[in-house]
């Protein structure tokens, strides 16, 4: 081999790995969820038929709390409760490895450092594990005393898309839900 192409070589293989590299650095960040987003019932799934029994079995606790219901008006523990004023809008806030999501009257921490937190509600404790894969950011978690729960946060075309997926529990039924956020207007 010609010595004077030796080095035209050894620059073009360090700028390929280079862009290699790089491209894999890119597909490895997480997604930026920070914002305040604002249900799209439209583009939301309604409950299915099946989550009234679920509900009717003192699961609720279970069900995501952004879920949205068929009608704007829910009863909870203390009469009627506006779904879109309690749940309608969800802030994120993202700082390295921490979220902290705030939706109506809840607060959720989840870290994506690989921690496992133990979350509590009404129908016990549940292990909750966070992290991220291909830019979305994926929670998993297992109650003491029902089925897994898995949630996916992703941002497509401007939109906060938030998949649940409830595995079959007892007599409970398998349950899937698609939840669509608006990016909230910024206020003046």
């Amino acid at each position: 081999m010609d010595r004077s192409r030796f080095p035209l070589f050894s620059c073009l293989r360090w700028a390929c790995s280079g862009f290699l590299f790089a491209t894999v650095l890119a597909a490895a960040q997480p997604a930026n969820l920070s914002g305040t987003w604002t249900l799209n019932k439209d583009l939301s799934d309604k409950p299915p038929a099946g989550m009234h029994a679920w509900k009717s079995q003192g699961a609720e606790s279970q069900a995501p709390s952004e879920t949205a219901p068929q009608d704007t008006e829910k009863k909870g523990h203390h009469g009627k409760m506006d779904f879109q004023k309690a749940f309608g809008t969800l802030t994120i806030q993202q700082t390295g490895d921490r979220i902290v999501m705030k939706n109506g009257w809840r607060e959720r921490i989840l870290y994506t450092d690989g921690r496992l937190i133990t979350e509590n509600g009404p129908r016990g404790a549940a292990e909750v594990h966070a992290r991220w894969e291909d830019g979305r950011m994926i929670v998993d978690a297992q109650s003491e005393r029902g089925g897994a729960r898995t949630e996916t946060y992703s941002v497509v075309d401007g939109q906060l898309i938030i998949t649940t997926h409830l595995d079959a529990h007892g007599n409970m039924p398998e349950l899937n839900l698609r939840r669509v956020y608006d990016a909230a207007a910024p206020a003046n």
